[in-house]
Order: C-alpha cells, then structure tokens, then sequence
C-alpha cells in the first residue's frame, strides 16, 4: 500500500489550475509512465482566466495487489476556481483496467491572491480492500492582477484594480508631429506623454490614441445644392403647347463642363437640384441657367438665360446674368489629418462589495453572513480557511472568525470581527515528554493544570512540569473562551520506586499522621519534597532519623537521599 500512496501522491499534486471556462481535456495517450503530466502547478493572476489540462496515468497495482478503481470524489480549490474530470459521466471513477489514462480540466477565475493548500481526495479499491479514502494536498500560487498592458500606441500600468485607480501612460511613438488622447474618464490629452489619469468610479473605460505623423489640417468645400430662383418672362413660348420655360443648369470648372441637371419642362422656377461637388479653391466655378428647347430644329439650341461666377461661401438670391436669380450652399469642412498610428485599450475598474454582516448561531455552531450575492471565504483568527466559501460555515473551535464579500475584479471587503465559542469534544492538547520533563506548546490566554494519576498537582499550572515519580500524567487546558480540553495519558517511565528498594531506604509508618522514621542503608543527607519538586523539609548525613510531619497538608510528599534516591510518601 505504501507504494501505492506515493505514486498517486504525485498523480494528484497538479490536480489545481485556472481556466475561463469547463471544458473536456484532451487526454494524451502517449504518456506511459505512472504520475501526472504537467507535475508543478502553475501560477495563476487574479481576476484572469486560465487553463491547464492535468494528464495522469494510474498504476495497476502495488505490492502485487490489483487496483480496480480509482474515485477523484474532491479537489478543494482557491475561491473561483472549480474542475470537471474526463470521465465526468461516469462520476470520475477510473479502472486501470479499461484505461490508465484520464485527465482533468481545473477552470475558473481566482478573486485572491495568495498561497492555497490544494486538498484532492481519492477513493482506491484493490481486490484486497475497497473504499478507502486518501487526502493529498498540494499548493498553488494566485498572483495579483496583471495590471500592465501594451499595445502599438501605447502601454499601461495600474490599468486593472479596485476603486480608485491611478493609471500610468507610456506613449510607445515618441516624436511624430501629433497626438490625441481621449482617456474614457471625460479627460482628454494632445500631449506626447500625458500625466497619470484617475478614474474614481467603477466601470470599463475605452482609451483612444492617434498618433499623426502630419498633422496638417485639410480645408475642403463642398457644394451640396442648387436653387433656380427665378427666370424672366420672357423666356415664357405659346408654340406649340409650352407657356412657361423648362430651366436647367451646367458647373463649369476652369470653363470645362463638369456637371449639368436634369431640366424641369414646362415649369417657372424656383427649382432645387441636390449635388455633390467638390470645389478646388484655386479654380474658378460658374453657374450657367439654360432654358431647354425640345424644338432646335425650328429654334436653334438651347437658351443660355444667364451666368453667376460661383464663391466658395455659397449664395443666396444672387444674379445670373440680367434675366435669373440662383442660390447655392457650399458647406466648409475641415478634415483633420490621418492617423499614423491608432489604438484603443481598455482600463477595467471594479467596485467593494458592502460590508458583510455575519451572526453565529451557538446551539448549531454555525456561522452565517447575508452578503450571498458575493463570492466568501471565511477566516479563522485573521488567517484563511481553505475552502470555506459558503454563506455558512459549521464552526470547529472557538476563536474570531471574519467573512470577506469578494466582487468580480477581485476587491474584497472584509466584515467585522465576531467570536464564535464552541467547546467541542475533539481537540486533545498535544503533551511533549523529554526525560522527564512534560511540556505543552504555549498559546496566550491559555491556562494549564497538570494532573497525577487523575489528582490535580497543586501548583502545577505552568505550561511544562518537571516528573519526580513514575506515573500517569496528563494535563487539563482551558483555553481564553473558558474551554477545557483534557490530554491523553504520558507515563513518565523511570520507576524511582524500584531506584529506592535497591537503595534499602525503609520509611514507616508511610502513610503516616504527624512523624516518619527514615532508615539508610548509608549515611545520606535527606531532602522532603511535595509535588511540584519543593523543599519542605531536609536533614544533615544521617543513618536514620525521625521527621514530624505534622505541620505538612495532606498529600504525596517524594523523600530524597543525596544519591538521587527517592521513597514516595503519603501524609494522610
């Protein structure tokens, strides 16, 4: 079994990444050697999406016993983060029988940074045992935001974070004629490199640059109508059927035709034509009113009413010779100069949740918060618990807990503290024995009784204490929430018993009410000591000798001769 758990030990260490979205990984089939593919995690960036296929090959059996499944039944992830397996139809069990390969997709987007256990739990059956269970943890890394950006107009820093935010910009084209900013925060720049920008409200905001290597500014008139006023009367014709003239008009630019109506038959102006023409400023434009003849046979040619040099600022009621009137719109445009280089980046703001309330309730140990439209994770004495991440938490020891409400972009908020006291059965203080020394680790608002055989030791209330009799110890902790938690048994083994019948140290009466008498094999000086290793009587080098005791409590008192001899004593 021991080689079984270090292979799948290493199968499941990779078993924690990062990616936008589930997907089924792809498995590779041309790993043949037991373990995962990759074997180190990688890290992961806060509010970034990120994938990574897991690839692993199961072993087939270890110490020649078979395995016939394998069950990734968990995988306790940072918060945002979530996996779905290869097999996920048939609930990620796996039989090496069928197949030594499979893969898992970890997906999701973190929301903190940090240093996270990873805890994967495997279930393994092998033709000798089933259904056995097996925790494997692992690390993985959750980076802060990557805040930078580049592009080819410009780059950013700072550009993602939680409100407010200073971005810094760097223009990526130093010295072209110009340059636009438009920052998306209201502020705008025609500078090379503009100071930082601030944006004090959640939301996207687009940047736009344009860098111009001209920057001249293009003066462009256009005319976009034509109105034939009026036309003299005399242009009016009784033969055969029309009475009023049919007008219509010709641009001559530089004296060359470049545009000629439609006419209007049988109709006294006004009349409107809509165009489109471009004018040059260095050339000169006219306006020629026509009266079209259907009859130039008997007539001649059409009938030139009149002429009106044209201006760029346009005209209204102006004359066309002696005979019309015209009115035309010229519109002035200015087109600014093309861009070099353009480019648009985004500077994404997130917001702080409100302050999360908690409340715990003490008759089902468990605590609970209100801020469930957030991401949580709760922590334990300021530190964080892996994988607490729901609107409740069942509370397994007495201390401060706190819940942060996590948004989207990351940004926390962090609740107030609250003491949550659960006296469980569980915790047992962890006792240290080195000779005979006993000692517990020390934690503040800790107290301690050390107990003999059961019998508290009167005194003994320091976090170590100091055996002089072999027996049963054990020690009572109550914690700073009035909880008490009993250690297991530690036998102190040296029998200084035996030590003192080897030595032939006779004591009688013992017990005894009011006097001891004490006989040597050898003459020794004798030391009385109570239990917690005080003096409370000693003689000179003696033989034997008789010691009143009777000003002495009740109790376990450990005569000692100078040779480290020792007698227990009972006063009654």
């Amino acid at each position: 079994m021991k080689i079984f758990l270090r292979i799948f030990s290493v199968l499941t260490i990779a078993l924690g990444s990062t990616n936008a979205f589930a997907q089924t990984c792809t498995v590779d089939y041309s790993l043949t050697a037991p373990g995962i593919y990759p074997d180190t995690l990688p890290s992961g960036y806060v509010g970034q999406p990120y994938s990574e296929d897991i690839q692993f090959v199961l072993p087939t059996d270890t110490m020649g016993y078979t395995f016939l499944n394998f069950h990734i039944v968990s995988i306790s992830l940072p918060i945002g983060l979530n996996w779905q397996c290869s097999n996920q139809a048939n609930g990620c069990n796996y039989d090496p029988a069928v197949s030594v390969h499979g893969c898992v997709n970890v997906y999701g987007t973190p929301l903190l940074a940090g240093q996270y256990p990873i805890t994967v739990t495997v279930i393994a059956d092998l033709n000798i045992v089933s259904g056995y269970p097996v925790s494997f943890e692992s690390y993985i890394e959750i980076l802060p935001p990557n805040t930078s950006s580049n592009n080819n107009g410009f780059s950013m820093t700072n550009s993602t974070g939680c409100v407010p935010i200073t971005v810094n910009f760097t223009n990526n084209n130093p010295g072209l004629a110009a340059y636009s900013w438009n920052f998306g925060n209201g502020n705008t720049s025609t500078l090379e490199n503009p100071g930082p920008q601030i944006y004090n409200q959640p939301g996207n905001y687009v940047v736009q640059y344009a860098g111009y290597a001209d920057n001249t500014t293009v003066q462009v008139y256009n005319l976009t109508q034509v109105t034939i006023n009026s036309i003299s009367t005399a242009f009016s014709w009784g033969w055969p059927t029309e009475l009023n003239p049919d007008p219509y008009f010709k641009i001559k630019e530089n004296g060359v035709v470049i545009h000629q109506s439609n006419y209007i038959q049988d109709a006294f102006p006004p009349h409107t034509w809509p165009v489109s023409i471009q004018m040059d400023p260095a050339k000169t434009y006219v306006l020629e009113v026509f009266d079209e003849d259907d009859y130039e046979i008997i007539y001649g040619g059409d009938d030139l009413i009149g002429s009106h040099t044209m201006s760029l600022s346009g005209c209204t009621g102006c004359a066309a010779g002696s005979n019309s009137t015209v009115s035309y719109i010229v519109n002035n445009i200015l087109i600014p100069p093309i861009p070099s280089v353009q480019s648009t980046d985004t500077v994404r703001v997130y917001p702080y949740p409100g302050v999360p309330n908690i409340v715990y309730d003490s008759l089902a140990h468990t605590l609970s918060t209100d801020s469930v439209q957030y991401a949580l994770q709760w922590y334990f004495e300021g530190t964080l618990i892996p994988g607490a991440n729901a609107a409740t938490y069942l509370v397994p020891q007495s201390g401060n807990y706190q819940v942060a409400a996590i948004s989207p972009g990351g940004c926390q908020t962090m609740s107030a503290s609250l003491t949550a006291v659960y006296c469980g059965n569980t915790f047992v203080p962890a006792v240290n024995l080195n000779g005979v020394v006993l000692s517990t680790p020390q934690n503040a608002g800790d107290s301690y009784q050390w107990q003999f055989n059961g019998i508290n030791i009167p005194g003994a209330t320091s976090s170590s204490y100091t055996a002089i009799v072999n027996g049963n110890y054990t020690l009572v902790l109550t914690n700073s929430f009035g909880c008490s938690y009993t250690s297991s048994i530690v036998n102190v083994p040296v029998s200084v018993n035996e030590i003192a019948a080897q030595e032939r140290i006779a004591v009688f009466p013992n017990p005894a009410m009011a006097q001891i008498n004490v006989v040597l094999q050898s003459p020794s000086a004798i030391v009385l000591l109570n239990m917690m290793g005080e003096v409370v009587m000693q003689t000179g080098v003696v033989m034997q000798t008789q010691l009143d005791i009777s000003a002495l409590a009740s109790g376990i008192y450990f005569l000692r001769t100078e040779n480290g001899s020792t007698v227990k004593v009972v006063k009654e």
